[in-house]
């Protein structure tokens, strides 16, 4: 496939060719449609972010482009994945963020490290970044706009999920089953998620068993979170509370739920006064 320079009619094409592939599996065809729509909310995520966020003002055109390249092509080895499920099954697993990563890497105009770190590494631990080859080879002023564009891509990819999982968690309960508690009807609340929650830690998703489980694991997600925007952006959407009320619903025992809440919530404030301070 040629990129004709259009990076929104480029990321359509690989979707399409994907919806091509998959057509009469309900399933895949559902998260690919949920991808190609994620992509461009991702897009209004950083611009919402950039648009809040001083390090992104007085800026090159440049790097505003590449903040945009970035958040709308990150997920576009989603597309090869979902054809990869398709030939192999369902539980067939592969690592998107590398997938995406080597689709861009045949293309110039997307070849360049603004672009390829942040969208390789957006859905792994941070700390893989800083251990990129790529990336400890760069110059430091590079390395600091590159790490940059990874907090934006990794913030609004973040925010983005969040913002959907609260319209479809009352709305359409078939996309929450499917797409955010990955087919999980036991609402159990494993010991070892909870502790390292209340550790100010992400989990491992491997270890991820209960649809309680992944909620709260989403809610995580704001240990990870970097600017200020993104944590104004959840607040002010209501997604930071429509979590906490789907994991009130899940979470069998009242006094695991309020320590869950009591957590985060002096987690944000701590981070508000960090930022501000």
């Amino acid at each position: 496939m040629q990129s004709n320079g259009d990076e929104r009619n480029f990321l359509i094409e690989y979707y399409r060719i994907c919806r091509q592939k998959v057509a009469g599996n309900k399933y895949l065809e559902l998260f690919a449609d949920e991808k190609i729509r994620h992509s461009f909310q991702v897009v209004g995520c950083g611009n919402y972010i950039m648009r809040h966020e001083e390090v992104f003002h007085r800026r090159p055109p440049e790097f505003i482009k590449y903040g945009y390249e970035t958040c709308l092509l990150h997920d576009i080895g989603r597309f090869r994945e979902i054809e990869l499920k398709n030939e192999h099954g369902l539980n067939h697993s592969c690592d998107h963020s590398q997938l995406s990563y080597e689709i861009l890497s045949e293309y110039p105009q997307f070849a360049v490290p603004e672009i390829l770190l942040p969208v390789k590494h957006h859905g792994h631990m941070i700390e893989e970044l800083y251990r990129d080859a790529d990336y400890l080879r760069l110059p430091p002023l590079l390395q600091e706009d590159v790490e940059h564009l990874a907090f934006l891509v990794r913030d609004a990819d973040k925010i983005a999920n969040l913002y959907l999982l609260k319209n479809v968690s009352r709305k359409s309960p078939e996309i929450l089953h499917h797409l955010f508690l990955y087919h999980s009807e036991d609402k159990r609340l494993t010991p070892e998620i909870l502790e390292s929650f209340l550790s100010g830690r992400l989990s491992d998703r491997t270890k991820l068993k209960t649809a309680s489980d992944w909620l709260l694991n989403y809610l995580a997600w704001f240990y990870d979170t970097n600017y200020l925007a993104s944590f104004d952006f959840c607040s002010k959407t209501g997604c930071l509370r429509n979590l906490l009320n789907l994991l009130s619903e899940y979470i069998d025992s009242p006094a695991d739920y309020q320590k869950i809440e009591n957590c985060i919530l002096h987690f944000i404030t701590r981070k508000y006064q960090q930022k501000k301070g």
